[in-house]
């Protein structure tokens, strides 16, 4: 479900899904993976008042161990795994603005 584009950065969901990102990764990826031990359920649906908080929760928290490696999830439209140890130059620019 996702697309690499080099070894730091992981495309997971694409923001053509709009507000439906954060249901569709709490819907489609391992959430015990990504360190997310706390209740998502509000993620199910865009409606609840609890949503955009959750999601808030998801992305300050979420982290992924791959190796020796963790990502964590970046949101700027698009929703990434990104790992800043394995980032090039290039990508830290594109991402953070600053090297």
């Amino acid at each position: 479900m996702s697309a690499v584009v080099s070894k730091g950065c992981q495309l997971l969901l694409s923001d053509a899904r709009g507000v439906y990102i954060p249901r569709d990764f709490a819907e489609g990826f391992d959430l015990v993976a990504w360190h997310i031990d706390f209740d998502v359920s509000a993620l199910s649906d865009p409606e609840s008042e609890l949503y955009w908080d959750t999601w808030e929760r998801v992305l300050n928290n979420a982290y992924l161990i791959e190796g020796e490696y963790r990502f964590i999830i970046w949101q700027d439209g698009n929703l990434w795994a990104i790992c800043p140890e394995l980032m090039t130059e290039l990508e830290k620019l594109y991402f953070f603005g600053e090297v």
